[in-house]
């Protein structure tokens, strides 16, 4: 590590002992963060169900972070963190049981300058100098924002089970 910015998190640059091969840095930005129940942490004996809507514990905020690696053959990310219109969009969730459902599975805060589009910047890059996107699974504070990364670049593997997936630029 030759730095930990409080803005973008820990940096691991070119020359350092674990810089080697094309990767030329990597960095952790933290697109804001998500209390969780603690039963998604530990398990429980109850039904998901029951826990999942009685409970009134949350974690304290984890953040969720995504990771800026500098390669040789153009920027990629692992992970891109949570659309910051989950928190300001009404709409952004279905409604009814589904909408209710969601709101109980996570709390997030994501500020304005929380962003990876605000986050990228804070590291001199774009959301289009992004080549490639790795989402280590589905979950929401995972997968792409509607934007700065389009649906459009969105290629998984079909096969049961598979993971990750990739966000070609």
């Amino acid at each position: 590590m030759t730095g930990n910015d409080a803005e973008t998190g820990p940096r691991i640059e070119q020359g350092s002992p674990r810089s080697t091969g094309p990767v030329r840095s990597v960095s952790v930005v933290s697109t804001g963060s998500v209390e969780i129940h603690p039963q998604q942490v530990n398990g429980s004996r109850l039904p998901m169900m029951v826990w999942l809507i009685g409970s009134r514990r949350w974690t304290p905020p984890r953040p969720i972070n995504a990771y800026v690696v500098e390669h040789a053959d153009g920027l990629v990310l692992f992970d891109t963190g949570q659309d910051r219109a989950s928190v300001t969009d009404p709409g952004y969730f279905p409604g009814g049981v589904t909408g209710f459902l969601y709101g109980r599975l996570a709390r997030f805060q994501i500020a304005k300058e929380e962003t990876l589009a605000a986050k990228l910047a804070a590291i001199g890059y774009d959301a289009g100098d992004v080549r490639l996107a790795i989402l280590s699974h589905l979950h929401q504070a995972h997968r792409p924002a509607r934007r700065p990364l389009s649906a459009d670049r969105l290629h998984t593997d079909r096969r049961p089970g598979a993971c990750p997936v990739h966000v070609r630029a």
